[in-house]
């Protein structure tokens, strides 16, 4: 399956449990993150998840999606 194929067939879910993850399973994906190799090296970037289990963190607008977990990606300002 290539990129193409694969954004063509992604689905999306917006009905979420407030329910807590395991912290074994937010640090699979901090880790899982690390060793993922970088769309432009040389840019740095990281990433952060913020809770809202208990529903504090919830984006304003449009496309506000109430989510227990909220995965923020940052880089700094380069080309590209």
């Amino acid at each position: 399956m290539n990129l193409y194929e694969a954004i063509s067939l992604r689905k999306s879910h917006r009905n979420f449990l407030m329910e807590e993850i395991e912290p074994e399973t937010l640090a699979e994906i901090g880790a899982f993150y690390e060793e993922a190799p970088s769309l432009f090296p040389g840019i740095k970037t990281e990433i952060g998840i913020t809770d809202n289990t208990d529903g504090k963190h919830a984006p304003k607008g449009f496309f506000g999606v109430k989510a227990p977990y909220y995965l923020t990606m940052y880089s700094e300002k380069k080309d590209r």
